[in-house]
């Protein structure tokens, strides 16, 4: 049985690693929408054209896709967890 477990320590480390990704992705992509809320406030404050408007629909694949790649990673991670108590 030792292949099993060294197989499930191994499946845990890659869902862990899986989950760090996707925790990077998810602050990226969120970093992207909250620059362009905080250029177009400024820009709105300062009453001038916004030099970068993505629009609306853009700005919500954004936010989804944040949010998606968060719940996932958070998943993943509860995987690793689950697999490998003492990590």
């Amino acid at each position: 049985m030792p292949s099993s477990e060294t197989e499930s320590a191994a499946r845990s480390a890659r869902a862990r690693r899986r989950g760090r990704l996707l925790l990077i992705v998810s602050g990226v992509v969120f970093g992207l929408y909250l620059a362009n809320v905080l250029v177009g406030k400024l820009t709105a404050a300062a009453g001038s054209a916004s030099p970068l408007n993505i629009g609306d629909v853009p700005e919500f694949i954004l936010l989804f896709l944040a949010s998606a790649s968060f719940a996932v990673a958070v998943i993943q991670l509860e995987i690793a967890a689950e697999r490998d108590p003492g990590a």
